[in-house]
């Protein structure tokens, strides 16, 4: 059982000790640009009782692109410019190399 310590939006604190015994997400669109994520987890306490936690946010889409490219190590490329994505670009490589192989082209779309 682990130590468990959840910020509400009021200020106040609260601690419990127990285990996730489930999870679930659910995305729902606002607007074109706005989704509510709502994310529900059930906690088993240690005294035996469940301990619902709700959490809410709002996704903001902000920009959206679509670039085609001749290989993934130029997306790759193009992705790192953003320093603050270079892991993000890594994984991104490694998960298309893994799960497609990788295809060269030079057809563009």
């Amino acid at each position: 059982m682990q130590r468990h310590v959840i910020h509400l939006d009021n200020g106040e604190v609260v601690e419990f000790t127990g285990e996730l015994v489930a999870e679930s997400h659910a995305e729902t669109p606002k607007d074109p640009r706005t989704v509510a994520v709502d994310v529900l987890r059930v906690y088993r306490t240690d005294q035996g009782r469940y301990m619902l936690v709700m959490e809410r946010s709002v996704k903001v889409r902000a920009k959206t692109f679509c670039l085609g490219f001749n290989s993934v190590d130029d997306v790759e490329d193009y992705v790192a410019l953003d320093h603050t994505l270079r892991e993000a670009a890594r994984e991104l490589g490694r998960s298309v190399r893994q799960g497609f192989g990788e295809q060269d082209t030079d057809d563009e779309e």
